[in-house]
């Protein structure tokens, strides 16, 4: 799975792993992340600032092209956009702020994402998460726990989950999610022989 303690975003294979059941696990690609407080009466000039829908029911995730908004809460989104389009967007949410009150915090370097795909996915995270991610919706997204790691978990596929981790969280969430699959792979391998 590489060094677990020097995740660079312009290195991104250095956490990556791939098993025998076709699951992988990899650094997601740099993006800017903002967090949103805005009165969901505002959302529509929001999503316009945006330029994208922002889902108003906690647990909705928006994806257009390479952009994701989340509802994390009744009133707190977090918006993930391309990093050339960072500068952009908080020029036009700064143009909102005229009109709108609403807070628009720039985390982009607190958090780091990582990308596990496969048919073991749901079951890997699963080893150190209470929910029951079956449940969970494509394009649905919530805050929970990875072991004691908070994680924010987006399901962008069937078979494909986006955990958004604190930075300094990541190399033991790496290392738990490594040691999950290498457990996982050993019982279908077991299952598996003759």
């Amino acid at each position: 799975m590489g060094d677990l303690q020097n995740i660079r975003h312009d290195s991104p294979h250095n956490l990556s792993f791939s098993g025998a059941s076709d699951t992988t696990l990899a650094v997601a690609p740099e993006i800017a992340r903002f967090s949103l407080g805005i009165a969901p009466e505002n959302l529509d000039k929001a999503a316009g600032a945006f330029g994208a829908p922002i889902p108003a029911k906690v647990g909705g995730m928006a994806r257009t092209g390479q952009s994701f908004s989340l509802c994390l809460g009744p009133d707190e989104w977090q918006l993930m956009v391309p990093m050339a389009l960072a500068n952009p967007l908080a020029k036009n949410f700064a143009h909102l702020r005229a009109e709108v009150p609403h807070s628009l915090v720039d985390i982009t370097h607190r958090q780091i994402g990582l990308v596990i795909s496969g048919p073991l996915a749901s079951a890997i995270i699963g080893a150190g998460c209470p929910l029951d991610l079956s449940e969970m919706p494509v394009n649905g997204c919530a805050r929970s726990v990875l072991d004691k790691v908070q994680v924010i978990i987006m399901k962008t596929d069937e078979h494909t989950y986006h955990l958004e981790i604190m930075r300094s969280f990541v190399p033991f969430a790496g290392q738990f999610l490594r040691n999950a699959a290498n457990q996982y792979e050993a019982e279908l391998a077991l299952n598996t022989t003759p």
